[in-house]
């Protein structure tokens, strides 16, 4: 027995399968004009962080890589405006942002190793040995 009824489930089932926050988000902002988070939240039933995570996954090359426009509308309120990648290409980064991604990472691994070290040495005045 399923848990899902009504009209609704019918013509999604049809289609052959329930679609995913992301395809309900997909298709919600996908109106030629900017969208908030309410508005996609009320139009699909997906909570609002909900939304702003698909929102991000649209742009990943994994969900289409599709170009995701912000802009700040007042204190705290953005809206969202989506140009679908029809092509279905997905940009190659340069060597210079494949570059900049990896030494941010080794950045932020080095800042993490550090505070780790400092508060092992904090915890106990003794020398920490290695675990060969």
């Amino acid at each position: 027995m399923t848990q899902f009824t009504g009209t609704y489930y019918k013509v999604i089932k049809a289609n052959g399968k329930l679609k995913t926050a992301i395809e309900k988000v997909y298709d919600a902002c996908n109106v030629n004009r900017p969208v908030t988070l309410a508005e996609v939240s009320s139009i699909t039933g997906v909570p609002e962080a909900s939304v702003s995570a698909a929102i991000r996954s649209l742009r990943k090359s994994k969900y289409g890589a599709h170009n995701v426009e912000t802009t700040h509308v007042s204190n705290g309120l953005h809206s969202y405006k989506l140009t679908p990648n029809l092509t279905g290409e997905v940009p190659s980064p340069t060597i210079d942002e494949a570059n900049a991604k990896f030494f941010r990472a080794v950045k932020k691994y080095n800042k993490a190793y550090v505070e780790w070290q400092e508060t092992l040495s904090s915890a106990s005045k003794e020398p920490v040995s290695p675990l060969y």
